[in-house]
This record gives structure tokens, sequence and C-alpha cells, in this order.
């Protein structure tokens, strides 16, 4: 669950399903991401614990893999946190399901909420 063991396991994950919880890296800073694919299922169950989604960012880098090693990138991809809770996570989704075949290289996905 974490990116080498560089961090522990935050508090706000302990309450998303296991399954969410086992894919998702969590940075040394404490940021969490997930692969692309597993992105909407973590935006659901954040979702469904009360949790508003703040953005999105895509990242180049998982578990320490880079383009140039040691060099990841962020790519800033949507800004919920003006939206209301229901529609922070439409948004989320809808920003998820637009990146389509774009970046190629930015294969995960890092939430805030």
């Amino acid at each position: 669950m974490t990116a080498s063991g560089a961090a522990a396991e935050p508090a706000k994950l302990r309450s998303l399903p296991d399954e969410v919880r086992a894919a998702a890296i969590v940075l040394p800073n404490g940021e969490v991401m997930w692969a692309r694919g597993d992105a909407p299922a973590a935006l659901r169950a954040i979702a469904a614990t009360g949790e508003r989604i703040l953005g999105l960012d895509l990242r180049s880098d998982g578990p320490g893999i880079t383009p140039r090693r040691g060099v990841a990138t962020e790519i800033p991809w949507a800004d919920c946190g003006s939206a209301t809770y229901k529609d922070a996570l439409r948004l989320a989704l809808a920003a998820l399901e637009s990146i389509g075949d774009e970046h190629p290289e930015h294969r995960w996905v890092l939430v805030t909420w």
C-alpha cells in the first residue's frame, strides 16, 4: 500500500474498503494515488464515506517508477473544490473519463479529499 514502504497508511484511508486501500499508493508526503483503472472505485468509495473529492492530478509515476528515474510529473486535471458533494463526485468521474488516451505516461491519479 505504500510506495516502497515510504509512508504509513493515512487515517483517511482506514474508512475505505480493503480492496480500495490495497490498491492505493501512499506517497512520502501522505498524498494518495491509484492507478487510472482503480481510481473510479476509489472515488466512489471516498464519496460513500461522506468525504468530498476536492481534486485530481495525473501523475507519471507509481511505486517509484518514472520516465526519467526520480523525476515524477503531475498534471492538475480536475478541481472539484467548489462543487457540492454530489457534483464533486460526478465532476471527478467525468474528468477521469475525459483522459482517454491522453498523457499515456501519466498512469496514476492523485486524489485530494
